[in-house]
């Protein structure tokens, strides 16, 4: 308590042999009442620690920590006035009553403790609430905050809401709606897509062929009977309609399109296209074949081009054309479908035209190796030919003995063999017949146009040849005549 320091600076700690001066107590010594010395100490706010000391050992609390302690100014009340008294007595009759003129000693340090305990809790309250309104500004702010994202959020679920409404509602369309008619909005789409002319002629074709189309279910095969047994069902759901499996299959003869190609646009795998390709080709070459057909003199008399008068009894015009296929592991097959002409691997077919431009035969696929010859006499063509009748052909088609033996006549250029020069007769012969022979070839240009059969054809549609060549010949069958008169 005593605020001295040493030499060192350093305040001065009472030892055992240490003595206070008797100036430092107010009764002049250590007392019961004034045990601790207050007075002329060397610095202010002595009494307080003093009262702090008594207070303690009367009420026997432990000493605070000065650390935690929650130092505040005193606020003493001067009990040497009458109306200051905290007893709130008459201090006339504490006179009369008392002989004693003071109060203990003790009274004025508890009033101040009380005093500076009051004060500390007003303080602590006051923070609090200036705590609480700062919390309660920040939580209104929150409020705001919470209240805007709220209603953004109603917001995008109302949007979501609309969305999922928008998805639903184009599922229902895409299902509603097929492939077909949404590529093919005009005849011009129809016609490249498909090479179908117009588009009342592509859905009367589907219509006609649709209900000849097998299916691709093949049921459950019984295990005691090989008899396939359909349980009440013509197998799943297909995942394409009708039109689009007939546009995916005439998609692929008009463009030579790739498997994996058509299953992209399509959205089938690939395998499920190459069997719906294979079904719709088999089926259109059974229905579509009756459309090449072999017609009788009368009608191609009736039909004939004004080019054409001059020939009574002409028939047809026939010319051979070639496939390139892939080349064939096979060394056999290597050699019999290598052709000398084209110096590729090839297949060769014979086509058949009337004057008016119509295909009358398509014979079964050969080897390139083959002869034009022998691909007309195995192909049987001149045994469906009427009798008496004149066929055009190329100077290749050496046949005029087998034409004889059927009582028909062949009319073919005349060749340079065993002569330096041709004669005038002999060149416009060949002019004449050139003239009129070049419609086979504008026929099987037509036929071309399928992409399939212009391009190298995939090994694995080599066994399916005959019916993509058959259905190319129909649809060619729908266009108009090369010459109209």
């Amino acid at each position: 308590m005593v605020n001295r320091q040493d030499g060192s600076g350093q305040l001065w700690s009472p030892k055992k042999d240490s003595r206070v001066c008797s100036i430092h107590f107010v009764d002049g010594r250590p007392t019961p009442e004034n045990p601790y010395p207050s007075l002329n100490l060397g610095y202010a706010d002595t009494e307080r620690k003093v009262k702090r000391l008594l207070f303690s050992d009367q009420v026997n609390l432990p000493p605070a920590k000065r650390k935690r302690c929650l130092i505040m100014p005193s606020i003493e009340v001067p009990l040497s006035k009458p109306d200051l008294d905290p007893l709130g007595g008459d201090p006339s009759a504490d006179q009369s009553r008392d002989a004693t003129p003071d109060l203990p000693p003790c009274l004025p340090t508890v009033v101040s403790v009380h005093w500076t305990w009051f004060t500390a809790f007003l303080l602590l309250i006051q923070c609090l609430w200036r705590l609480a309104c700062r919390y309660h500004d920040q939580a209104q702010a929150l409020h705001k905050q919470v209240q805007g994202l709220t209603l953004l959020l109603a917001e995008e679920k109302r949007k979501v809401v609309r969305l999922v409404a928008q998805v639903e509602k184009m599922k229902a369309d895409s299902k509603d709606t097929s492939f077909a008619s949404q590529i093919l909005k005009t005849d011009d789409d129809v016609k490249f897509y498909t090479g179908i002319e117009s588009k009342k002629l592509f859905y009367e074709l589907l219509e006609f062929v649709a209900p000849y189309i097998q299916r691709r279910w093949h049921g459950t095969i019984s295990l005691l009977k090989s008899v396939r047994h359909f349980a009440g069902q013509r197998g799943p759901k297909p995942r394409l309609r009708t039109c689009d499996e007939f546009l995916m299959t005439l998609m692929r003869l008009r463009l030579g399109l790739l498997t994996k190609d058509l299953a992209a646009r399509f959205r089938v795998s690939a395998p499920l296209c190459s069997r719906i390709f294979f079904s719709w080709i088999r089926g259109m070459s059974t229905v579509l074949g009756t459309l090449v057909y072999m017609p009788d003199i009368g009608e191609i008399r009736a039909s004939k081009p004004n080019r054409f008068r001059h020939l009574p009894d002409i028939h047809s015009i026939i010319d051979c054309t070639e496939v390139f296929i892939e080349t064939p592991k096979d060394l056999y097959l290597q050699a019999a479908t290598w052709s000398d002409y084209k110096h590729h691997n090839t297949l060769k077919i014979l086509v058949a035209v009337a004057p008016n431009s119509t295909i009358v035969f398509a014979s079964k696929a050969y080897c390139g190796r083959a002869g034009d010859k022998a691909v007309t006499l195995n192909s049987g063509y001149l045994d469906q030919v009427p009798p008496y009748s004149m066929l055009m052909a190329d100077k290749g088609f050496n046949i005029a003995n087998e034409c004889a033996d059927r009582c028909l006549s062949i009319h073919v250029p005349p060749g340079r063999r065993g002569q330096s020069q041709m004669t005038c007769a002999s060149v416009r012969k060949t002019k004449r017949i050139a003239n009129l022979r070049i419609l086979v070839e504008q026929v099987i240009r037509q036929i071309k146009t399928f992409r399939l059969l212009k391009t190298e054809l995939p090994i694995t549609l080599v066994p399916h040849i005959d019916d993509i060549v058959t259905v190319c010949c129909a649809l060619v069958n729908f266009k108009k005549s090369v010459y109209m008169s």
